[in-house]
């Protein structure tokens, strides 16, 4: 298979395999009289498996050392071991997302968007700044904006542009939005959590007769590795 036909399989680029090639993450392919690239089947399958694995948002130094360190028979382990630290860290992210997710809910359906200009506090006659009631509300609401992501940009124009009578509606729409993109987001991140997931289960229960470098779990492909 040439490389075209390979990026094409695998949904990625050409410079994407050839930078990998280049970093060491992939073997560099035999080459025809031609000079163009030929990848044998079990070059495929490397390239298949690395792809994979960055899908799931593995880092390209954990896959270098998971495919290029430590004994071949152990491989499998040591892949299940990288593939639950992940998942781990992908249910607090989840967690995370869900937790802003909820607090962004609230606020908009509470209407904590109540909020004014934020002024120059008043100092004192040490000259110190002292901030009233009124100017500690007005921060707080920026940095809670802040909080539920929202540019500056954005909270700028919320608070500084057009009339203050409908501010309200304003922020109101702008929460609107955020928490739309918000929900597709988690959305995305849970699909990526159930894939890590599956993954990792099927090379989990792979059979006790496969070799300790069969990965074809991981891939989701009929194995031979134990024929």
């Amino acid at each position: 298979m040439l490389i075209g036909e390979l990026a094409e399989s695998l949904d990625v680029t050409t410079k994407t395999l050839r930078h990998y090639e280049r970093i060491g993450v992939l073997q560099a392919p035999s080459r025809g009289k031609n000079g163009y690239r030929f990848y044998s089947a079990k070059a495929i399958n490397q390239a298949r498996t690395v792809v994979a694995l960055r899908q799931l948002n593995l880092s390209v130094e954990t896959i270098k050392e998971l495919l290029h360190t430590g004994p071949q028979d152990t491989l499998r382990q040591r892949m299940l071991g990288a593939l639950d630290q992940k998942r781990q860290e992908m249910a607090l992210e989840v967690a995370i997302l869900q937790g802003k997710q909820e607090d962004l809910e609230a606020r908009f359906m509470r209407h904590y968007e109540r909020i004014g200009v934020l002024q120059a506090p008043s100092r004192g006659k040490n000259g110190y700044r002292f901030y009233s009631a009124k100017a500690i509300n007005q921060a707080r609401t920026v940095v809670a904006l802040r909080q539920l992501n929202l540019s500056v940009e954005t909270i700028k124009e919320l608070l500084h542009t057009g009339p203050q009578d409908t501010l309200r509606q304003r922020m109101l729409g702008a929460l609107d939005q955020k928490r739309q993109e918000m929900a597709l987001e988690v959305a995305i991140l849970q699909g990526k959590q159930e894939d890590l997931e599956a993954r990792f289960m099927r090379l989990y229960q792979s059979p006790d007769t496969v070799p300790g470098n069969c990965i074809c779990g991981l891939l989701d492909e009929p194995c031979s590795c134990g024929s």
